[in-house]
């Protein structure tokens, strides 16, 4: 396992690699719309309103596994067959 620090150098360079790999790529005819989602997933750098919507979509999220478990841990559910006859 690396060390903190290390790690973040070694992302940091990965990042500004990535960036100029895609601006080179932009140049040679990636379409534009693409610029947004590529630097992302490289510089993991997100706006205010973007973290507000990661926010939304995870609290949604836990939600959605909580009732999961909930529904799991209970008493089965009965389930209908192809006949409509419940199991």
């Amino acid at each position: 396992m690396w060390p903190r620090p290390v790690k973040s150098l070694h992302r940091r360079c990965v990042a500004t690699m990535g960036a100029y790999a895609l601006q080179r790529m932009l140049d040679d005819g990636l379409p534009a719309f693409l610029r947004a989602p590529l630097s992302f997933l490289l510089m993991q750098d997100l706006q205010r309103e973007d973290e507000l919507v990661v926010e939304k979509i995870e609290t949604l999220r836990r939600r959605m596994a909580d009732r999961r478990d909930e529904q799991a841990s209970g008493d089965k559910q009965p389930v209908a067959n192809e006949e409509g006859k419940t199991t």
